[in-house]
């Protein structure tokens, strides 16, 4: 009978000491994961502040870039006529009043989707897409350098950021067509819809001006 009480007294110890010590070890384990996670969630959270901040940098260079640039072109027309066609001028003043008054509308409207929480996608927030190249071309042939929109195949539905992505790089592709191209540039945007994806080709024929010294 002793024998059975120190087997079970022994017995029961080791149990519940094993119990115990496993159930501490878990502990230790959930304790490590959570740091573990909490750290990943820090890191996630820092390279979603970093990429917000990219295209930020990236929304504002292209608005700003594309609107100054459209202003230069109409500020050096109206300097170049103003003693010969002052109507001329005029218009070109007009044109610059109205490049600055975009430039205005693109910015707060960026401003107030900044303020705008997003669930989804960043780029959701973006105020552009691929139906803005109508006015996206007709504005770079208002400011000197003449464009065509060419649309190839059935529109379809394009992912928000896929729009944004094609729409700023029409646009920052025409602002330099515009500034590096020469008098005599003319450009073509041309986007194709293929069943699984959707193609932004711009061409434009200026050559850079050569700068002897």
């Amino acid at each position: 009978i002793q024998f059975l009480v120190n087997v079970a007294f022994f017995g029961g110890a080791y149990y519940f000491g094993n119990r115990t010590f496993e159930s501490r070890r878990q502990r230790e384990i959930l304790a490590e994961r959570s740091v573990e996670l909490e750290r990943e969630r820090e890191t996630t959270a820092a390279q979603a502040v970093a990429l917000d901040r990219v295209r930020i940098a990236r929304e504002l260079h292209d608005v700003v870039a594309h609107h100054v640039s459209a202003m230069g072109v109409q500020a050096g027309a109206a300097r170049t006529v103003w003693d010969t066609d002052p109507d001329a001028a005029r218009r070109a003043l007009v044109d610059i009043e109205q490049a600055a008054r975009d430039a205005l509308v693109e910015l707060r409207q960026l401003l107030e989707t900044l303020r705008t929480p997003v669930d989804d996608d960043p780029s959701d927030a973006s105020t552009v897409g691929l139906e803005g190249l109508p006015a996206l071309v007709a504005h770079a042939s208002e400011n000197g350098l003449p464009t065509t929109l060419t649309i190839i195949g059935e529109p379809g539905p394009v992912a928000p950021t896929v729009q944004v992505n094609a729409f700023r790089i029409a646009q920052e592709a025409l602002t330099n067509a515009r500034r590096h191209g020469g008098p005599d540039a003319e450009a073509d945007v041309r986007v194709r819809y293929l069943p699984d994806a959707v193609e932004v080709e711009i061409v434009n024929s200026g050559r850079p001006a050569l700068t002897s010294r």
